[in-house]
């Protein structure tokens, strides 16, 4: 009985290991199809296959802020439907943007960009000498809408703009107006701005604000 029992003990022992040399085998097999085959190039000559993105010149960089500039104003050319002070404030920032790539490029040693600076900053001349005495009646329009149900009454002329109504008897709601929209009054360019506490009044109080002329460029 021992015999037989050492015999069956060898046979199963046996039977493992074949099992285990089977199980490794498949194994290897396996991990040599996963692992990626060397394609012969190196990461040096793959890098050396990628082309870098050329770097702009100065002239195109200078002519592409250039042609931006030409096409933000195109749409003043003919008119811009105002609708709302928020309007008017994009458009002023828009003089302002245009005329900082004037500045940036104007000195550029670049023949061919000095010219279109020169043609940018004639055609922003012009448009602002036609558009800022716009603005300024349309300001005048949302201000009458706007301050209405307050009572107070706005009138504008030119750069000119008056404001009346009761309110204005006291100096101190003149002031706190004023200081309230004196950035709005110097970037339309208003030249005097009146406070009335009735259409009669003789005596008034009135600001004249140093701004300046639809001509000119600024910084804001």
């Amino acid at each position: 009985m021992s015999v037989m029992k050492s015999k069956r003990r060898i046979i199963f022992i046996g039977i493992l290991a074949i099992i285990l040399l089977f199980l490794i085998l498949i194994f290897r097999n396996s991990s040599k199809e996963d692992k990626p085959q060397d394609s012969g190039v190196s990461n040096s000559s793959l890098s050396q296959t990628i082309k870098e993105k050329p770097k702009k010149s100065l002239g195109e960089i200078s002519n592409e802020k250039i042609e931006n500039a030409f096409i933000q104003l195109k749409k003043y050319e003919s008119g811009f439907p105002r609708t709302e002070v928020k309007d008017i404030l994009e458009e002023v920032t828009t003089f302002k943007d245009v005329f900082f790539v004037i500045d940036a490029y104007d000195s550029i040693f670049i023949d061919s960009i000095r010219i279109k600076t020169q043609s940018l900053k004639k055609k922003l001349l012009a448009i602002q000498k036609k558009e800022f005495p716009l603005m300024r009646k349309d300001y005048g329009i949302f201000a009458a809408s706007l301050l209405w149900e307050n009572d107070i009454e706005v009138r504008q002329n030119g750069t000119s703009i008056t404001f009346i109504g009761g309110i204005f008897s006291s100096n101190k709601n003149i002031k706190d107006f004023y200081s309230e929209l004196e950035d709005m009054f110097f970037k339309l360019r208003f030249k005097r701005i009146n406070f009335k506490w009735s259409e009669g009044a003789e005596k008034y109080t009135y600001y004249t604000p140093s701004t300046p002329k639809d001509s000119e460029f600024i910084y804001y």
